[in-house]
């Protein structure tokens, strides 16, 4: 009952701070050439006391033999980001307060405190590289179904344009979270695979928002299945090698294990890496349990986790950073709402 009632508290939060959005919305050798006339020929003289020496015949030269031609160096594999790498995170959307600290202050200031909290994380990941990060939701899950019966608000252009080039300016990644409301894979993915040109932006799916035709908003937790991830996968994948981008990476939150049905059927894709991000707030234990359910017990090698500053500490208290990177297996996406 506490698990549905800050469920309801979450959805609430979310709807309610979406209202206001309105519609703002990457050796060959050469062949030996010809050899020049006279090369390469034997010329034998015979000495004659009587006569003088006549030259004998010249003998046609012996072809020169050309090099075999080399096999091309295979190209070495590359290393996949998050084996090297661990991501610190800010989450929620520019419009509004209340769906997480993006929204709380400036651009210039969340800038200032993610670095520091990234840095919190870089004295204690000595083996990986700490990269801050911006986890945007671009497809807002809406309490309404709108025009279209989707209940979900796409941000426009303009908006996620604009915090591209601020991600990049300051070498941040930029995660596109969608929550999908009644719409699907197939409707969503290739709405944002312009924005996936940039080397920088990737990919957050949120099952919680996933609702099928008979599922309504503070009423019902959503759901992916694990075809529904690898087809996002496979989508992406596809634009990928048509462009030759580097490595993407999909983020998919999950709280329940329902959120996220077969989920031992996700399938990892060369040049992509999934992440499943334990989500839900509450005190540590709370969110210990959850981490224990869908990450450390269904052998999940990727893990994040979401903090939330404001409804944790409420709760109780916000993890610390320590207690974070001592949960096994250690989180490679760590993600403040």
């Amino acid at each position: 009952m506490q698990v549905l009632m800050r469920w309801a508290v979450r959805m609430r939060l979310l709807l309610i701070g979406v209202a206001a959005l309105g519609s703002a919305g990457a050796l060959g050798l050469p062949l030996a050439g010809k050899p020049a006339p006279g090369d390469g020929v034997l010329v034998q003289r015979t000495a004659e006391p009587d006569a003088p020496a006549s030259p004998a015949p010249a003998q046609e030269p012996s072809p020169t033999p050309a090099p075999a031609t080399p096999s091309p160096t295979p190209s070495p594999t590359p290393v996949p980001f998050l084996d090297e790498h661990r991501v610190v995170a800010y989450y929620g959307n520019p419009l509004t307060s209340l769906m997480g600290i993006l929204g709380e202050h400036s651009p210039e200031e969340v800038i200032r405190r993610l670095r520091a909290q990234a840095a919190a994380y870089q004295e204690l990941s000595p083996d990986r590289t700490v990269v801050g990060a911006v986890d945007l939701v671009y497809a807002v899950a809406q309490a309404d179904a709108g025009r279209d019966g989707l209940y979900l608000l796409r941000m426009s252009d303009e908006l996620i344009r604009e915090w591209i080039e601020i991600t990049r300016r300051e070498g941040l990644l930029l995660f596109l979270d969608i929550q999908f409301g009644r719409s699907n894979v197939e409707r969503e993915i290739p709405l944002v695979l312009p924005y996936l040109l940039e080397p920088h932006v990737h990919l957050a799916l949120d099952p919680e928002f996933a609702w099928g035709p008979d599922q309504f908003p503070l009423q019902h937790i959503g759901h992916l299945d694990g075809a529904d991830i690898n087809r996002a996968q496979e989508i992406v994948r596809a634009f990928q090698q048509e462009h030759h981008l580097p490595e993407k990476l999909i983020v998919v939150h999950q709280f329940r294990h329902d959120m996220i049905t077969n989920k031992g059927a996700i399938t990892r894709f060369e040049r992509m890496d999934v992440i499943i991000n334990a989500d839900g707030f509450g005190p540590p234990s709370t969110k210990l349990g959850s981490w224990n359910a869908v990450i450390r017990d269904d052998g999940v090698q990727r893990a994040g986790i979401k903090l939330f500053y404001r409804q944790d500490a409420a709760s109780e208290r916000l993890m610390t950073e320590l207690e974070v990177m001592r949960l096994e297996p250690a989180p490679v996406f760590i993600v403040y709402q």
